[in-house]
């Protein structure tokens, strides 16, 4: 969620400089599915580190030093904001708490981003999206009736970093109003609760538990791996007869037919075929970002078109930093 919330400023023209060290990477790096022992780059290959830091710098410190620690202290006192993603005791065990930080640049803005505050009796505890999906019934209802819950697998950390970017901008405008920084605290679980509510509304007012919401209606078609997907409430076939009926045709003659039948309905295609989408091309939504390492990859760019903003296609700057790679140039 950190590394999302500053990639909205970061593909929005400000500098932002990613801190990392080399005892200890982002984990997100090692998310590459690649052997370590096959490619000794393997932690410059994760997908989602590239599409979380486009644009970036990246540095390197070692914030357990005396030396590193004193490098960071000095580009504290340069910046607008400070974000960090780590539980609570990391930072102010690095003596880099809130107000220590404020001490050395009374204007910052500083975005702390723990997963379940910086006060009670969980502050401490490390969590992840999957973990706030299941802790505030997200889970609950993603499943098929009858069967186990499902984790959704991942989304709070955009919508967490999306939150604390639009906390960010605000908390930027004040400053620049004000002169004034200011502390901002995204607690995972809170924004995850807030997603949720729908299930405390309905059980407060009715007494009643909304249950797992999947549906059926999904039926594999002719040729490799085709499915459609059907609106069965207005389908007036049986479930095994229409299983039959779309098994013998292609998904998009399934879905051709179903629609002059009055019955809505879809291919289920997978992700990677929105590259070739004519819509999304036709809106400019990924751009092409080439990397010394993985070669000229696409990545989507944002939901968002501003008349004074970034235009669409030209979202960011560069691709994601390797590691270190600008330490000579900030650090010397």
């Amino acid at each position: 969620s950190g590394p999302f919330a500053t990639a909205w400023l970061a593909s929005m023209g400000a500098e932002v400089i990613k801190v990392e060290s080399t005892k200890r990477p982002d984990g997100i790096r090692f998310s590459a599915a690649i052997d370590p022992k096959a490619d000794p780059q393997y932690f410059e290959k994760s997908p989602v580190f590239h599409a979380s830091n486009l644009g970036k710098k990246g540095i390197t410190l070692e914030l357990d030093e005396p030396e590193g620690l004193a490098k960071a202290k000095a580009l504290i006192a340069e910046v607008d904001v400070v974000a960090e993603n780590f539980t609570p005791r990391v930072m102010d065990g690095f003596g880099l708490s809130y107000d220590e930080v404020r001490a050395i640049n009374p204007s910052v803005v500083m975005l702390r981003l723990p997963a379940f505050g910086l006060t009670g009796p969980w502050r401490d505890r490390p969590g992840f999206a999957q973990t706030m999906e299941q802790l505030t019934g997200m889970a609950w209802v993603t499943g098929y009736e009858g069967g186990p819950p499902i984790i959704p697998a991942g989304l709070v950390d955009p919508t967490v970093g999306t939150h604390a970017a639009i906390a960010l901008v605000a908390a930027l405008d004040w400053c620049a109003r004000t002169g004034e920084g200011q502390l901002i605290e995204m607690a995972m679980i809170e924004v995850a609760a807030a997603m949720t509510a729908e299930q405390v509304i309905e059980y407060s007012a009715t007494g009643e538990l909304i249950g797992r919401r999947g549906e059926g209606g999904v039926y594999r078609c002719e040729g490799d791996d085709e499915w459609v997907a059907v609106d069965s409430a207005a389908d007036p076939m049986a479930a095994g007869e229409r299983a039959a009926w779309c098994a013998s045709r292609t998904a998009d003659d399934a879905v051709r037919e179903l629609l002059d039948a009055g019955i809505a309905a879809a291919a289920m295609v997978p992700a990677f075929m929105t590259l070739d989408d004519p819509q999304l091309r036709a809106r400019h939504f990924f751009q092409p970002i080439e990397n010394p390492i993985v070669g000229t990859q696409e990545y989507p760019g944002w939901p968002v078109h501003l008349s004074c903003g970034p235009k669409p296609g030209d979202w960011w700057t560069g691709h994601a930093p390797t590691l270190g790679q600008d330490n000579d140039e900030l650090l010397a």
